[in-house]
């Protein structure tokens, strides 16, 4: 775009001050300026026309060859030059006015849970949320945590959580906008069960490739993971500030 702009202030009216040949000035302003000529021929007028400038055609057209006469001949002001252009110019104001309420929200957050049997887990999640009406919102949630104090230290665990459901914000267009949400999804609990002594064992028996063992020692050789999957509905709520 800013390249356009430049090419049509210095280079096409550089030259439309220079020639009135109308063959010339209508390729110049087609080919070096794509991006006008398109939105002109989407808008059903001639890919060549310029709203800022006199017209190539008819008493338009005798107008300026007039003007470039005069000007060639040092009697006349040079007939085209470069003015800032304002919203006012058509008697137009261009003003757009967007909702307080934002259409969608993307949200990144931390993740801490505590189980009643003990333990707790550390990770984090992302939201996003598609707004319906000013009061209402559909969201969807990912989120997972690694499992902390496990029994053993050859043990681990994560947890995963994912879902959607309703958002309620019944002040979204205000500076403070509390919310309530539902979401139905489902969990996933993995736990996984690690073999220092068979790794060891497995890896001599590799021996960087020269041992007895035909291939390098995988994770899954010397270790037992355990995924269980079921449905989980979480509730909560906040405050935004806008």
């Amino acid at each position: 775009m800013i390249a356009e702009d430049v090419a049509d202030r210095y280079l096409i009216m550089g030259l439309e001050n220079r020639t009135g040949n109308r063959a010339v000035i209508i390729l110049a302003r087609s080919f070096l300026n794509p991006g006008r000529t398109f939105a002109n021929v989407m808008a059903f007028r001639a890919p060549w026309n310029r709203d800022t400038r006199l017209g190539l055609f008819g008493e338009n057209g005798e107008t300026r060859n007039k003007l470039l006469a005069d000007y060639k001949a040092g009697i006349g002001p040079k007939p085209f030059t470069f003015e800032r252009r304002s919203g006012w110019d058509q008697g137009v104001e261009f003003h757009r006015t967007y909702p307080k309420e934002a259409p969608i929200e993307l949200a990144a957050f931390s993740v801490y849970e505590s189980f009643l049997g003990g333990g707790s887990c550390i990770g984090g999640g992302g939201s996003g949320a598609a707004r319906v009406s000013p009061t209402l919102q559909v969201v969807t949630e990912v989120s997972g945590c690694q499992i902390l104090h496990m029994p053993q230290s050859n043990q681990s665990g994560d947890s995963l959580f994912y879902g959607g459901g309703l958002r309620w914000t019944p002040r979204a267009a205000q500076k403070f906008s509390p919310y309530a949400e539902l979401l139905f999804g489902g969990r996933k609990v993995t736990h996984e069960t690690d073999d220092p002594e068979l790794q060891k064992k497995l890896m001599k028996e590799w021996n960087d490739g020269s041992g007895t063992s035909g291939h390098y020692p995988k994770r899954e050789d010397w270790s037992v993971e355990v995924a269980h999957n079921g449905p989980s509905v979480a509730m909560g709520g906040g405050v935004d500030v806008v």
